[in-house]
């Protein structure tokens, strides 16, 4: 299994801009999360009432996972996404890029 090494958050507040400036970092490119945000286009709005809801929603974010997709188009980078079901399948998807050095950004329901 390969070493695992300190990871630097460096104070970051968002979940998916924390992991793209930690994966980013590995590979030499130390964006701050205020660039990370823009050039991902990370801001949106929402306002979302509901009779279920007892207030309405408002949000000022991408939907999950549209910022990581949008910086790595803007920043011409190759995406690679894979996406199952199997708990054995996706073992492998993840220990095989680790144990090659590699680290490997997650998205999880």
């Amino acid at each position: 299994m390969a070493m695992v090494k300190d990871i630097d958050v460096r104070g970051m507040q968002h979940c998916e801009t924390t992991a793209l400036g930690v994966l980013l970092r590995h590979e030499g490119l130390d964006l701050s999360e205020p660039m990370l945000f823009g050039l991902g286009s990370g801001l949106s709005f929402i306002y979302w009432d509901s009779k279920a809801m007892g207030f309405p929603f408002l949000g000022g974010r991408v939907k999950p996972f549209e910022l990581t997709r949008n910086l790595a188009a803007v920043l011409g980078i190759e995406l690679l996404v894979g996406e199952t079901t199997s708990p054995r399948k996706a073992w492998q998807n993840v220990a095989a890029p680790i144990d090659a050095g590699r680290p490997v950004g997650l998205q999880l329901d």
